[in-house]
């Protein structure tokens, strides 16, 4: 049936598998089922194509074409096609309009394949060396349809969007170190630290946003275990042996807590933190030194999403402290 590949073609065997799963995933032909129900899946089938194919997923697209194409063909036999004559024919226009998509699906894959081949000679023919940073490589998703009983079709969802393309590699260790590298390029740019600071300043005074975040923080700041944190990395970042020891002090760090969750619900501390904390976000040598901040905190972070979740809880941690400072030195005035 598939003849026509060459033997030494390395898509032979890929397109065996995707045809394979094509054919697995149509239901037998019940003659006693509703032909139109028939109809509705072929339906399903294209438009989670056009899903596949927009999420770059061009395999599963290939498969479910060519599971559309395997249903018309067995929908020939089912004792209902006589009085259904012209939606059949229109699915059976369809099948001869998709081949076309199909050709291009299989051209594109073809290459993809090719590449990946030429890709791994290449690193076969490379001298050898240790690898620097050893991985293992993410494997794909595998497509799976929901078959299940042939006496039921499976369905496909019809509104609920597919979720975007898995990355096919993660390098965890080397990506950390390279990562730094360009944050760093960034955030230390001056042009990227005035449009942040600018963007800080903006929001810093937005009621709704201080109202939020004041809300946030009160939350954190009675919870034992930001109190426990903050306390350590204070601690940890003063010789002042009298702040240590207050700052790693239960009852000390709970009482602050308690106080700070108490003056940030206020909606003129609110107002008035934000204009600071927006004042300072402009300010170029402030600017500088959140930079440097950042990086040091990115250099000892968690990996993945607890980067960027350690570094928006830092940073807000951060910018309420510079806006507390103003404002009291403002009070004191």
């Amino acid at each position: 049936m598939f003849s026509w590949f060459s033997s030494s073609n390395p898509s032979t065997t890929k397109f065996e598998q995707l045809n394979s799963k094509a054919e697995k995933s149509v239901p037998q032909i019940d003659s006693n089922r509703s032909i139109q129900d028939y109809f509705q899946f072929g339906a399903n089938l294209i438009r989670q194509a056009g899903q596949f194919k927009k999420n770059q997923d061009l395999e599963n697209a290939y498969v479910n074409i060519k599971a559309f194409e395997i249903l018309i063909q067995r929908l020939a036999k089912h004792p209902q096609v006589s009085s259904n004559k012209d939606e059949y024919n229109y699915n059976v226009e369809k099948c001869q309009q998709l081949k076309k998509e199909l050709n291009n699906l299989m051209s594109q894959i073809t290459q993809l394949l090719e590449q990946q081949s030429s890709q791994q000679q290449q690193q076969y023919n490379a001298p050898s060396a240790p690898p620097l940073n050893p991985y293992d490589q993410q494997q794909q998703p595998q497509y799976e349809n929901q078959s299940g009983n042939r006496k039921s079709l499976p369905t496909v969802p019809s509104k609920k969007p597919l979720p975007p393309p898995v990355p096919q590699q993660q390098q965890p260790q080397r990506s950390n170190s390279v990562m730094y590298s360009t944050v760093g390029n960034v955030v230390n740019n001056d042009k990227f630290q005035t449009a942040v600071g600018n963007q800080v300043a903006n929001m810093a005074q937005n009621e709704h946003v201080q109202s939020m975040v004041a809300t946030g923080v009160a939350t954190a700041s009675t919870n034992r275990s930001v109190q426990r944190n903050v306390g350590e990395a204070i601690a940890s970042s003063t010789d002042n042996s009298m702040v240590r020891s207050l700052a790693t002090n239960e009852s000390v760090q709970k009482t602050v807590g308690v106080v700070v969750a108490n003056t940030v619900g206020n909606k003129e501390v609110q107002q008035k933190v934000g204009h600071y904390i927006a004042k300072a976000a402009t300010d170029k040598e402030v600017q500088r030194k959140v930079a440097s901040g950042f990086m040091t905190l990115l250099k000892g972070a968690a990996k993945g999403a607890k980067v960027a979740g350690k570094v928006a809880y830092e940073g807000g941690k951060i910018a309420l402290e510079q806006g507390k400072k103003h404002y009291q030195e403002s009070n004191q005035q």
